[in-house]
């Protein structure tokens, strides 16, 4: 059995199938539940850590540490084989009222927690407040099979990676599919041959585990921890894992934990979270704002909405070059590209501006080199400002370089597919696909085929967790949701606030992915939970409505949250894969 394993919810449950609950609880029935829980108290009672933190990146952001810490490959044999864990802290400014340790993660999957805390531990600590941040080390875990913990690689070279790329976002005519069904196999394959032991078990469950492992190296009673997207999937699984162990736990941008992880394998997982809904309610916020704002400040006005889907149907006749600034490449843009990008701007508002300065731009015909000025200003087009480079320039950076044949795409894969029950073959796919289109909008199709590889996967996880997702928890749970998110849609957020007994629901209005560094009014409600999770009843219900609008603020009024928003961007949008001209 694993390691505490009298606390871990019994594996048997983890095979119980549990309905989807709808329900809202009554905020009276939370407060009487959260009554009962302590308030949260300084942390200076409990046992000693046992990790050993060194310095690192203090270029990038002072006062941060790092470690490196064992954690049993298979927690049914925690004697066996050993995986390395990387991690950073952001120490609290206030040791002597510490209450804890702030576990972050950014989502993905295949997000590096470690990267975010690096380089936008600041912003984060910012937008929760000066004494909410004051009270918590902020701690980032790269997930098992990630970043820089013992990963996923699949391949000796980059060249050897190339034709497990997708040709696009997903295939617009049939003659496409084998193209998208042969760099799935490869990726697939790849992995099989090279990926190791660590293939097996990159499940959610597992990650809960080795956090609830270094929350107790860490010698800290409960586990506090702020999750986003696929950080909400790890917070609900940790949980209903651990139930007696949860500190303040907020999710936001919230996954509907039994359709990612309890339901048969019909739809991709995907698709039955329904990630293409929320992708096109995000674009109809969009192009309503544009369109009240109008031709002096979204330069897709006026008729914003007829211009986008004229647009849409151009390329996928006629499909526009962009040049690259930084390497001449030029790339094109067709029918999926189009909306993969135009998903890809819309997680983040204060982007807003630039994607309809870019729509307008492909509209009216502009140069190859233009278009691409405009998406390197968006962030579209890689260059050396990420979170990764950043890391790997540190002149004190304590991990060995992320070899360039690792990516998210692979970690993406690794955690998704163990976690679900998915359709066996690309056909399947394609039918999923077209279905959600719909359905959801247009966005289905992207989001359906992002989860492709996952019908040629090979490795299952023998003990990932499949529910209950009902457990009581020890502390309340805070739900954060987004009413226009492009990725999880608000659906999730409220089907959580439902399953969950002891958990209260946080509703924002500013679209984009997540409430993190996006809405003041829901940082500073955030930073009051951390502070006493008992307050999670007077949360439940409010409404944090949109503060300012995209189009007419002023970009740098808001530097530290839009970093944050960038970061958060980076870790979590679909990697784009516009074809080579």
């Amino acid at each position: 059995m694993p390691r505490c394993a009298e606390h871990e919810v019994p594996r048997q449950l983890r095979r119980t199938p549990v309905p989807h609950v709808s329900r809202l609880i009554p905020p009276a029935a939370l407060g009487a539940a959260a009554v009962l829980v302590a308030g949260l108290v300084p942390a200076s009672a409990e046992p000693a850590e046992q990790i050993a933190w060194h310095p690192c990146y203090a270029d990038l952001t002072e006062g941060l540490e790092c470690a490196l810490v064992p954690a049993p490959l298979d927690y049914d044999d925690p004697d066996g084989e050993q995986i390395d864990l990387a991690m950073v802290r952001l120490p609290a400014s206030d040791q002597e009222n510490k209450i804890g340790s702030l576990f972050v993660n950014p989502g993905g999957p295949g997000g590096s927690a470690v990267e975010f805390v690096a380089a936008g531990g600041p912003q984060l600590q910012e937008w929760i407040g000066a004494e909410a941040s004051s009270r918590y080390d902020l701690v980032g875990i790269d997930p098992r099979g990630i970043g820089r913990s013992t990963p996923l690689d699949c391949f000796a070279t980059v060249e050897d990676a190339l034709p497990a790329t997708k040709p696009g976002a997903f295939p617009v005519e049939d003659e496409e599919l084998p193209a998208f069904e042969a760099a799935d196999r490869n990726l697939a394959e790849a992995c099989a041959e090279n990926g190791g032991a660590i293939a097996e078990h990159m499940s959610t469950a597992n990650v809960a585990r080795d956090h609830d492992h270094v929350r107790e190296l860490l010698g800290e009673e409960k586990l506090h921890y702020y999750g986003i997207s696929y950080g909400s999937q790890l917070g609900s699984t940790y949980a209903n894992m651990f139930p007696d162990r949860v500190g303040a736990l907020v999710v936001d941008a919230v996954i509907d934990p039994v359709k990612w992880a309890n339901r048969p394998g019909r739809l991709p997982f995907l698709t039955a979270i329904r990630s293409g809904e929320g992708a096109t309610e995000t674009l109809d916020r969009f192009l309503e704002l544009c369109e009240d704002a109008g031709p002096q400040t979204c330069a897709l006005a006026p008729d914003a909405r007829s211009r986008f889907d004229a647009l849409a149907e151009r390329v996928r006749e006629d499909p526009i070059e962009l040049s690259d600034p930084s390497t001449g490449e030029v790339l094109v843009i067709g029918y999926d590209e189009l909306l993969a990008l135009t998903m890809n701007l819309l997680y983040n508002a204060p982007l807003f501006p630039l994607l309809a300065e870019l729509l307008a731009q492909l509209e009216a015909g502009a140069s190859p080199e233009e278009l691409g000025r405009t998406a390197q200003q968006a962030q579209l087009l890689p260059d050396a400002d990420t979170a990764r480079s950043t890391l790997a320039q540190s002149s004190d950076a304590p991990f060995p370089e992320i070899p360039d044949t690792v990516n998210a795409n692979q970690g993406f894969v690794g955690v998704g597919c163990s976690d679900s029950e998915n359709p066996s073959d690309h056909d399947q796919i394609d039918r999923a696909g077209d279905r959600s289109v719909r359905t959801d909008g247009p966005f289905g199709q992207v989001w359906t085929w992002a989860g492709s590889t996952c019908s040629v996967w090979p490795f299952t996880d023998e003990d990932r967790y499949t529910g209950p997702y009902t457990n009581q928890t020890a502390a309340p749970v805070l739900v954060v949701g987004n009413r226009e998110d492009p990725a999880t849609r608000y659906e999730g957020a409220q089907s959580l606030r439902g399953l969950l007994p002891n958990s209260a629901l946080l509703t924002t209005e500013t679209p984009g992915h997540g409430a993190l560094g996006a809405n003041v009014c829901a940082g500073e409600l955030v930073g009051q939970y951390l502070l006493d999770p008992n307050s999670a009843g007077e949360i439940d219900g409010r409404v944090c409505a949109m503060e300012g609008n995209p189009f007419t603020d002023d970009p740098e009024a808001a530097e530290g949250p839009n970093q944050l928003r960038q970061l958060v961007r980076e870790q979590n949008a679909p990697q784009l894969s516009l074809t080579r001209s």
